[in-house]
């Protein structure tokens, strides 16, 4: 922890007596000791010095918390986007059943949040706008994710038959992300034609977390 030396307290308030200033004045057949009174405004500034010293240490000590953070960081994917030029960081769990949710950043601020639904059988149902994708945190805050687009499934093969796939991408801003930055996911539901309710694995929740935190600090 930086250390720093109260420089301004340790200035002797007792020198004040020996300063010319430090004089008797009559006024009104009272005595006002001028170094009494330099005294006190200087304790009287000096608090309001230390006080705004203090609120910016504190700030400092909280802002060198995220390159720690940020050092920690680990991707599924990053690199630079092949059209755009641009950099892009991107994470990937399992948020609930076998259904892999990934975060994403592109370029300094673009956030945005995608899902790869993987069902067995052949599905002709489309996500639309309509379709939130709902988050709770242990917290009881909720996140509320909704599509940017229409998405029909894809079809293909599996080992056990027909595999239905869908891939949306969800609106995401910066509040939302730190509100999953700052507590695990505990229940999803997922809109789809049946759908899906269930809980986050604690180990893939505290991954998300950590991914959340990491975008917002990398």
């Amino acid at each position: 922890m930086v250390s720093f030396p109260p420089l301004l307290l340790l200035l002797s308030l007792s020198k004040y007596d020996q300063l010319p200033a430090f004089r008797v004045f009559q006024s009104d057949g009272e005595k006002i000791r001028l170094g009494s009174y330099l005294k006190f405004s200087f304790f009287a500034a000096n608090q309001q010095i230390m006080k705004k010293l203090f609120i910016t240490i504190i700030i400092f000590a909280a802002s060198m918390e995220m390159p720690a953070i940020a050092q920690d960081c680990k991707y599924f994917k990053e690199g630079k986007d092949k059209v755009t030029g641009e950099p892009f960081k991107e994470s990937r769990n399992v948020v609930v059943k076998t259904y892999a949710f990934q975060l994403r950043k592109d370029g300094a601020t673009k956030l945005s949040c995608n899902m790869d639904i993987s069902i067995y059988g052949t599905s002709t149902y489309s996500i639309t706008m309509k379709d939130t994708l709902y988050l709770k945190l242990e917290n009881e805050e909720m996140v509320k994710l909704v599509p940017d687009k229409v998405y029909a499934p894809t079809k293909s093969a599996g080992t056990s038959g027909v595999l239905s796939r869908y891939m949306p991408t969800y609106k995401m801003t910066k509040e939302m992300l730190e509100k999953l930055a700052a507590s695990p996911i505990s229940k999803v539901r997922l809109s789809l034609e049946n759908p899906v309710d269930g809980p986050t694995k604690k180990a893939e929740a505290q991954a998300i977390m950590k991914a959340a935190a990491c975008l917002l600090v990398d």
